[in-house]
């Protein structure tokens, strides 16, 4: 079994700001967080092929409900 952090890709824009970066860890599973063209930003949480993503633009937006979802259903693994 593959655990880990096993790789870390980022990729900048022409000024030199991040516009992409992804960390893969343990056996299948990957994070990634992506500037779209207006400044949105974009969270992806993966294992193989299956997972979710959300904007992650704005205060109280789809990233920060569904933290707050999963903190309701799992109160024993919340962190502040």
């Amino acid at each position: 079994m593959l655990g880990g952090i096993r790789e870390v890709e980022t990729s900048k824009d022409r000024d030199g700001n991040y516009d992409r970066v992804r960390i893969k860890f343990g056996p299948h599973h990957s994070v990634e967080v992506k500037r779209g063209a207006s400044g949105s930003v974009t969270f992806d949480l993966r294992y193989t092929h299956h997972g979710f993503k959300a904007d992650a633009s704005n205060l109280d937006g789809e990233l920060e409900q569904i933290i707050n979802s999963v903190r309701d259903d799992f109160p024993g693994n919340s962190i502040d």
